[in-house]
């Protein structure tokens, strides 16, 4: 995928307001992992799935992390879990 599109579609500039807030677009959402003294911080993408499955771009940790599951989990609790 041509890098400006992977900037506009997927991982856009995003001001981190707007990323806290939960932007929605593109049937992508876009958070902060923020939480205090975690490894795992920044800005990252995520699709979910219907049964708690999840596909999370991290663009800081140059990961890309899938979760398959039966029933959702806390949000983002995965991130946490994953990288610390």
């Amino acid at each position: 995928m041509p890098d400006g599109l992977w900037r506009d579609w997927v991982l856009p500039d995003l001001p981190a307001q707007e990323r806290r807030r939960g932007h929605y677009g593109w049937q992508i959402r876009h958070d902060v992992l923020d939480r205090a003294g975690a490894s795992a911080q920044g800005g990252f993408a995520y699709m979910m799935g219907h049964g708690g499955q999840t596909v999370y771009l991290l663009p800081e940790q140059d990961a890309v992390v899938v979760r398959f599951g039966a029933q959702p989990q806390l949000l983002h609790s995965t991130l946490y879990e994953l990288f610390d």
